[in-house]
């Protein structure tokens, strides 16, 4: 049931496993300030320790679900970012949530739209879901530009969604739904 490893994006990017000698491209790229502050479970600073356990959980995860969840955002090798979704509502289910990142250093050149969109047709078309969900923080106006190129609508505003270093953040619900 594992299904892909790899897939294709375009001739420079690819969504793939994590592995062990991703762990300094990891530590580089999500071990910014500003990538942790948009990510929920990311602690800052990011350790090395925190990249080995990640990548540990990605394979216990890909054991556990019998599909790969956590992937990697490749450029020409280089781990440049990671997307996944949650199994939020079960492995099975027909829906669930989704959440990516990418360093610093490859925002706005386009990257993320061509990743997320490549990815959410893989969602469909090989895991079978029919609503994929995205949450955002409200001040990430640059992700809510990256959803709706996808084909995400707003849906909604939910206040304290989050605790976000000791903090309460309100989030927008984003969704695309196929059919």
């Amino acid at each position: 049931m594992e299904g892909k490893s790899f897939i294709p994006v375009d001739e420079h990017l690819s969504i793939e496993y994590y592995d062990d000698g991703d762990v300094y491209d990891l530590l580089q790229n999500i071990g910014d300030k500003d990538v942790s502050k948009a990510l929920l479970e990311v602690p800052y600073p990011y350790t090395i320790s925190d990249a080995i356990a990640f990548i540990n959980h990605t394979v216990h995860q890909r054991k556990d679900f019998g599909i790969n969840v956590n992937w990697c955002i490749r450029q020409d090798g280089l781990v440049i970012g990671g997307i996944g979704r949650q199994v939020k509502y079960g492995i099975k289910s027909h829906k669930d949530e989704v959440g990516y990142w990418l360093g610093k250093d490859y925002w706005g050149q386009g990257i993320m739209t061509k990743v997320l969109s490549v990815f959410c047709d893989f969602l469909h078309d090989e895991q079978n879901l029919h609503r994929i969900e995205a949450p955002i923080y409200t001040w990430n106006e640059a992700s809510g530009r990256v959803l709706e190129k996808c084909r995400f609508e707003r849906e909604g505003l939910f206040r304290h969604a989050y605790l976000k270093d000791g903090k309460w953040v309100d989030a927008y619900m984003y969704a695309r739904v196929y059919g």
